[in-house]
């Protein structure tokens, strides 16, 4: 199109002032028409929201094939229950009582960054399953732990995708919420964190049959999470806080674990890059949010400081529990499938010959035929005998 533009502009060039001003006009119009369609091809192009706000930095980023070298990870760990394959990292099985990690052995040391996860949930539980997997920004690293399979009583940020229902409480989705720690709170499960969180939200992103995404960036002293798992191609905001303090030099990883109930838990991607700046509503939102903060006593430092230790100036509001707390008890495997048969989980009838049954059967056939075996001896063979050696 611009092509045509510049040949209709050389035919009205005739060496005249006039010609010379209708070369650009036809120039300024055609340059209008190409930037009008650029914008509406972008707009068009599939997965173009995903693409990193600024330079990637490719020792914090994890794509496929994961093994560069041998068996190795090049900048990753993997530990527990984590197993790496061609075209994912499972962090734990959908089987009960496992967990693993991943974890970038390189300090993040930007003081603003934006990672981008593609990840996957997935089991055969339909309404019984768990127990979740979190992201991390923490001082230490390659802890397996009872908080989603990382260590309790972390130093840093940690923001939990909770896909069981600890507090009984109607939700769509799973529960995200997010979490700053100094290394002195232990997480509470019962409650899901929620006396403890900075910011939190709902979202459905179980067992769904297109690509999941999440973005968490860390820009001026803000953190936001942007979820895109409807399938339909944009960011949703998952929440947006401000003063949130976090020093630089601490690790990035991904952790799940399982409990009585489980899932596949996997990460395809991660892909850190320099963020976005901020807009001017946001540093608008931040300003107006600051000073709130200082208006109630808080001690808030400036972005020019380098903080030590992290913290949130502030945390949501509790939420109420509703109904029972959980029991803490360990199901064994009939509990368990009990419990999956009355939530319709599982087809009794398929599952309705198990494994104790079976066992009873064994024993009962083994009884029987020792029985057996005594009375055949007893009746038959000594009886056959005696009357052999008799004269």
């Amino acid at each position: 199109f611009f092509s045509c533009c510049c040949f209709f502009a050389h035919d009205m060039w005739k060496g005249s002032v006039v010609g010379a001003i209708g070369v650009v006009v036809a120039i300024a119009i055609c340059s209008t028409f190409v930037v009008a369609d650029g914008e509406d091809v972008k707009d068009k192009v599939k997965g173009s929201h995903l693409l990193p706000s600024g330079f990637v930095f490719q020792q914090h980023s994890l794509k496929q094939p994961y093994f560069t070298n041998g068996m190795t990870m090049t900048f990753w760990d993997f530990i527990g229950n984590a197993v790496v394959s061609d075209d994912y990292i499972r962090l734990t099985p959908d089987r009960q009582s496992k967990r693993g990690a991943i974890w970038n052995t390189r300090p993040l040391t930007m003081p603003n960054w934006e990672i981008t996860v593609k990840f996957k949930v997935h089991g055969q539980g339909k309404s019984l399953f768990g127990d979740g997997f979190a992201f991390w920004y923490t001082q230490h690293r390659n802890n397996l732990g009872q908080v989603f399979g990382s260590r309790d009583k972390f130093v840093g940020l940690g923001v939990f995708f909770d896909t069981y229902n600890n507090m009984n409480a109607y939700r769509n989705g799973a529960y995200i919420s997010s979490m700053v720690n100094d290394g002195t709170i232990e997480y509470d499960h019962d409650q899901d964190g929620t006396h403890q969180e900075i910011a939190s939200c709902h979202e459905d992103f179980r067992n769904e049959d297109h690509e999941t995404f999440f973005r968490i960036s860390y820009v001026d002293r803000t953190l936001r999470l942007l979820m895109d798992v409807g399938g339909d191609e944009e960011w949703k905001t998952c929440f947006f806080v401000g003063d949130i303090f976090l020093p630089k030099g601490y690790h990035i990883g991904l952790s799940a674990a399982t409990g009585d109930l489980a899932d596949n838990h996997d990460i395809i991607s991660v892909t850190t890059s320099v963020p976005a700046p901020l807009s001017e509503e946001d540093r608008e939102f931040a300003a107006k949010w600051t000073a709130e903060d200082k208006a109630n006593g808080k001690n808030i430092p400036s972005l020019e400081k380098d903080v030590k230790n992290p913290f949130a100036a502030r945390m949501a509001a509790k939420r109420e529990h509703v109904g029972e707390k959980r029991k803490q008890t360990k199901f064994n495997a009939n509990h368990l499938k009990k419990l999956r048969h009355q939530s319709g989980d599982v087809d009794v009838s398929s599952t309705a010959f198990n494994s104790s049954w079976i066992l009873y059967i064994s024993i009962l056939v083994v009884i029987v035929a020792g029985v057996g075996g005594i009375v055949y001896k007893t009746q038959v063979l000594d009886k056959r005998s005696a009357k052999h050696f008799q004269f």
